[in-house]
């Protein structure tokens, strides 16, 4: 009796079969997932989904004569509270001044604004210690801005009203998922977001990017035609309010024009195999367009987890800090610039006094033209 041969299908399916799975998603992951294009995509998804985040951000512009610096922190949440900090630094003629830091918090009911200043604007005559406004969590609530708004006219207050409920509302559209990808394929559909060389360094993986203003207008009809941006414009014409975002081609193409001459360069670090994050994007251009002598860059760290952020609670109203301290505050208002850091300057700029009279203060400013203010 003949030995009955095994057939070796069933070795090859076993074997061969899983073999040819893996190997379709290694040429998936390498030549589609891993497509600098879909790594550049999936990181600006996941980066507008973050809507609660937290990011450190640092802004220079130089000339051949100044530099000017901004460093700072920003926290926020998706239900509108945030919070941070604004450092300013200036440098020129071989000399820097540090200007000191504006602290900054709000909610959907009040802003607060703290003045953290340097000694050394003290030192050229700006003294806010006796103003008050120094180092003093400064409330802005709800109510005032309402008052605010009452002092134009009717129709323009209820024009703020409605756009900003407007853009509101259409805020809420970027918790969905296909709303965020529309806005991040209009960049990289229309190749008006082109990804270059990648690389790495001390910060990790990065990817090179530039604009292409050539595809500026198709870029921009695409964004026009995405669900934020119709939503937003439909709510203000509903509202009686003309956006005019309709350009011409001749003004798509002059706007192309200008973005290809300030030339932006975009740095994009990314880390992450199958979850791409963003950590950390730069941009570099020339602020003028007629020179490269004026420069801009900026980097922002993404630390891409919810903050924890904390209203102020010592606060006072500018109204309260006014009344407490009127003399400083008219003193502050009333600073010639010309005599900045000369305290013996005897510039014709007017005269101080403050009387009580009934239990009121009266602060009564004489200018050397004649000119009197009375509060």
């Amino acid at each position: 009796m003949a030995t009955k041969r095994k057939s070796p299908l069933k070795w090859v399916l076993i074997i061969g079969i899983p073999v040819i799975i893996l190997l379709g998603v290694l040429v998936w992951y390498l030549a589609v997932f891993n497509n600098k294009y879909n790594i550049v995509r999936s990181a600006l998804y996941g980066i507008m989904g973050q809507r609660d985040n937290s990011l450190a951000y640092n802004l220079a512009i130089n000339d051949d004569e100044a530099n000017i610096g901004l460093a700072g922190t920003m926290k926020y949440l998706a239900n509108g509270t945030t919070s941070g900090d604004i450092s300013i630094k200036f440098e020129g003629g071989g000399a820097s001044l540090d200007v000191g830091q504006i602290s900054f918090a709000g909610n959907n009911d009040s802003v607060y604004l703290r003045l953290d200043p340097s000694e050394a604007l003290a030192q050229l005559g700006i003294d806010l210690t006796s103003t008050g406004l120094a180092n003093q969590w400064i409330e802005i609530n709800a109510d005032s801005l309402e008052t605010s708004s009452s002092s134009l006219s009717s129709d323009d207050s209820a024009d703020i009203d409605k756009a900003t409920q407007c853009i509101q509302n259409a805020q809420d559209l970027m918790n969905n998922r296909a709303n965020q990808q529309q806005i991040v394929d209009a960049l990289l559909d229309t190749d008006f977001l082109v990804v270059g060389d990648s690389g790495k360094d001390d910060h990790g993986t990065f990817y090179e990017l530039s604009l292409n203003g050539a595809n500026f207008a198709a870029f921009y009809n695409r964004l026009m035609d995405s669900n934020y941006m119709q939503s937003t414009l439909s709510c203000l014409a509903d509202n009686g309010i003309d956006a005019d975002t309709d350009l011409d081609d001749s003004q798509l193409s002059d706007i192309g024009a200008d973005i290809d001459k300030i030339n932006p360069s975009i740095k994009f670090w990314i880390k992450g195999t199958f979850s791409r994050q963003l950590t950390r994007a730069q941009v570099n251009m020339n602020v003028a367009t007629t020179s490269d002598d004026v420069t801009a860059s900026v980097t922002i760290d993404f630390d891409n987890q919810t903050p924890t952020i904390e209203m102020p609670t010592d606060t006072m109203t500018l109204q309260e800090i006014v009344e407490q301290n009127p003399t400083g505050i008219m003193q502050l208002l009333m600073l010639n610039p010309a005599t900045i850091g000369n305290s013996s300057s005897s510039s014709n700029t007017g005269s101080l006094t403050q009387q009580t009279d009934a239990g009121s203060n009266v602060i009564d400013f004489t200018l050397g033209e004649g000119v009197q203010i009375v509060e």
